[in-house]
């Protein structure tokens, strides 16, 4: 009988595919990564120096922070490193009490001046893409879709934002990114599937809640919902795997929201009064919430309805990321040449992840939507969930060694650095200089 496969042809194919061979695959993307980390923080601390430290903040809210910081680093040199327990404990904040926090410990390290401080949001913006990146290439088995994903995440038009952009210094850029990690690693975790995985979900979780208190209704109402769903997959289906694994996210999530609701439930509580007069009379029961929802031209119910769907689109996830996503959705599906059929029936292997990635972008957008009162800088905290979604619902057809799929992540990246550059020099010269100093 003639041999199939030649001991020649199986020699060339281990010396293709040996773990060697992946391994310094990988090192190879890791010094890329570590590269574009470098050229961020020159283009962050470039455009710090130039047009964000010499002037004045642009918005109370970013004052206040400023504020709150250096007051807490001139209580380290008065009192020593007690101060930084109190500020994790103190019962004033209704918002969060981490980020001062880490503003003024990365103060220790860079400086007690604004650069250093503002560090805190390149830092997260790092850690989410570090994450993005690796849970796309270990849940897909792809380098090039996660490259892609980069890219993506990188032309998100909420990163330059003036308010609520990593040159802002609040608590909603931090939010963001740590709501994107959160969001990654439900499915890093298999939604709950791996208990170690989990207890991650659970550590990023409570960092996240302890930075916006707010956020633990995301996560309850997510979590919740995963329950109810694997419950009711227990109830009707009668196969014996599928009830097993329903019955081990069960138990993760239970184990989950039992250590996030012990831990963050008795911080919430010492800030019992500050929440309730902020959420609760500030936002429900008095008439500011009117006055913000005219200030952005909302009368109707339908203005209500579609104007966080219409802020995420436009101001955070932004018509360069639209425009590319559906270019490349519209590519693979035609290369693969994808029957309607297809594009419904090949998204199962993902289903459970989909569906949770579904969770933790409908689950905010419909919680912000009861509140009357509305703002243009909240709703980028699903920004990067509802990118994840995307890529993972969108790529069929592109193949692994496709080299057209890595001209047009290496075009991409090319293009997003370019406009990194070009976009936050462009509105700071739009800024009158006298405006800017009338300030100081």
């Amino acid at each position: 009988m003639t041999a199939l496969v030649s001991s020649t042809q199986i020699a060339g194919l281990s010396d293709i595919i040996t773990p060697e061979n992946l391994g310094a695959k990988r090192r190879i993307h890791t010094v890329l990564l570590i590269a574009l980390f470098a050229v961020e923080a020159m283009i962050f601390y470039l455009h710090v120096a130039r047009d964000i430290a010499p002037f004045y903040p642009s918005n109370f809210d970013q004052l206040s922070y400023y504020l709150a910081t250096y007051d807490l680093i001139s209580a380290f040199h008065a009192r020593g490193p007690s101060v930084f327990v109190e500020e994790l404990l103190q019962p004033n904040s209704a918002t969060g009490t981490t980020f001062v926090l880490q503003g003024a410990l990365l103060s220790l390290i860079g400086g007690e001046n604004r650069t250093a401080i503002l560090s805190i949001n390149l830092v997260y913006l790092l850690a989410l893409q570090v994450v993005f990146f690796v849970v796309i290439r270990t849940r897909t088995g792809r380098t090039d879709l996660a490259w892609i994903g980069m890219a993506f995440l990188l032309s998100l038009s909420t990163l330059f934002n003036g308010a609520g952009g990593i040159y802002d210094y609040r608590i909603d850029f931090s939010a963001f990114c740590l709501y994107g990690i959160w969001t990654c690693l439900l499915v890093w975790s298999r939604s709950f599937l791996r208990t170690s995985r989990a207890l991650l979900v659970v550590a990023i979780g409570i960092l996240l809640v302890y930075s916006r208190f707010f956020t633990i209704i995301y996560i309850g109402g997510v979590l919740g919902t995963l329950l109810a769903i694997n419950t009711y997959v227990i109830w009707r289906n009668p196969s014996p795997y599928r009830t097993a694994v329903a019955a081990r996210r069960i138990r993760n999530i239970l184990l989950s929201g039992t250590i996030i609701a012990a831990i963050c439930g008795a911080r919430l509580f010492l800030s019992r009064a500050a929440i309730y007069d902020y959420y609760v009379i500030g936002h429900v029961l008095g008439e500011e919430k009117f006055i913000r929802a005219h200030e952005l031209g909302i009368y109707t119910v339908a203005g209500h309805l579609f104007y966080y769907p219409k802020s995420i689109l436009e101001k955070h996830v932004g018509l360069l990321t639209l425009l590319m996503a559906g270019a490349l959705a519209g590519w693979s599906l035609w290369s693969d040449r994808v029957t309607t059929s297809e594009l419904f029936t090949r998204p199962r292997r993902f289903r459970q992840e989909f569906i949770t990635l579904g969770l933790a972008i409908l689950i905010p957008v419909a919680i912000l939507t009861i509140n009357v009162s509305k703002s243009p800088v909240v709703g980028g905290i699903v920004a990067s969930a509802a990118l994840t979604r995307l890529i993972g619902s969108m790529m069929y057809g592109v193949t692994p060694t496709d080299p057209l799929t890595f001209l047009c992540v290496s075009i991409l990246l090319v293009l997003v650095a370019l406009l990194a550059c070009y976009i936050p020099a462009r509105r700071a010269t739009r800024v009158d200089p006298l405006i800017a100093l009338r300030y100081e």
